[in-house]
């Protein structure tokens, strides 16, 4: 079921009209009402709650950023991603390295943690280094934001 489809199913929209009506949504869908099947990092929440975090979302969030971004690794990705609000479950698209014109050796670190993910093995995950490879990910998120500046 689309989240449109859900949030008409659910009554979610009926007396409230966020600006981000498509995300809203995607939130009420997938960040809260299916937190039993899906780990998200939004609390359960009713309704009436859902729709507070969502206006305080739009009023800190959306007012402020043009565009947010995740630094996720997937195989074969850049491992740059266009998320639909901070905290979604959702990685959003997949953002290629030229769309930002990031500086080649932000580029080359990137290629570097993304291919480490890319060559270790699902079968053996406790032979990876799952610690450090998130550590890489924070600087990597640090000098991404570094580049981008205060607006996304």
């Amino acid at each position: 079921m689309s989240s449109a489809d859900f949030a008409a199913f659910t009554g979610t929209n009926v007396g409230f009209s966020p600006i981000h009506a498509k995300e809203w949504m995607t939130f009420w869908k997938t960040d809260i009402c299916e937190k039993d099947e899906f780990h998200t990092w939004f609390p359960r929440l009713s309704l009436a709650d859902a729709r507070r975090v969502w206006l305080a979302m739009e009023e800190h969030f959306f007012a402020n950023y043009e565009v947010f971004v995740r630094v996720w690794p997937e195989w074969g990705s850049s491992g740059i991603w266009a998320p639909p609000y901070p905290g979604s479950r959702s990685a959003g698209g997949m953002i290629g390295y030229d769309y930002f014109n990031l500086p080649p050796d932000l580029i080359a670190r990137f290629e570097n943690w993304q291919a480490e993910f890319d060559d270790h093995h699902p079968w053996a995950p406790e032979k990876f280094d799952w610690g450090r490879h998130a550590r890489t990910a924070d600087v990597l998120a640090r000098d991404l934001k570094a580049v981008l500046g205060p607006k996304i």
